[in-house]
């Protein structure tokens, strides 16, 4: 008796998955179909800032050779 209500309690876990990863399934689908036909300047306008930040982070700073005294951007 007592085996009969693991599996029952298997099924049901598999069933709320299933459906769990259909919905996740489905709108990812929808948001990658309207993905394409959001505005294209966005797009560029993030691509730039990405390109603005990574370029600072990457930068030696600003003056040359700065101390905590004379320091404009680490």
């Amino acid at each position: 008796m007592a085996l009969d209500k693991i599996g029952q309690g298997w099924g049901f876990d598999l069933i709320v998955a299933f459906v769990i990863f259909s919905v996740a399934l489905v709108s990812f689908y929808f948001y990658a179909v309207n993905y394409s036909t959001q505005d294209e300047g966005t797009f560029k306008d993030l691509q730039y800032e990405s390109q603005f930040i990574g370029d600072i982070l990457l930068s030696t700073g600003s003056p040359e050779d700065w101390s905590l005294e004379n320091v404009v951007q680490i």
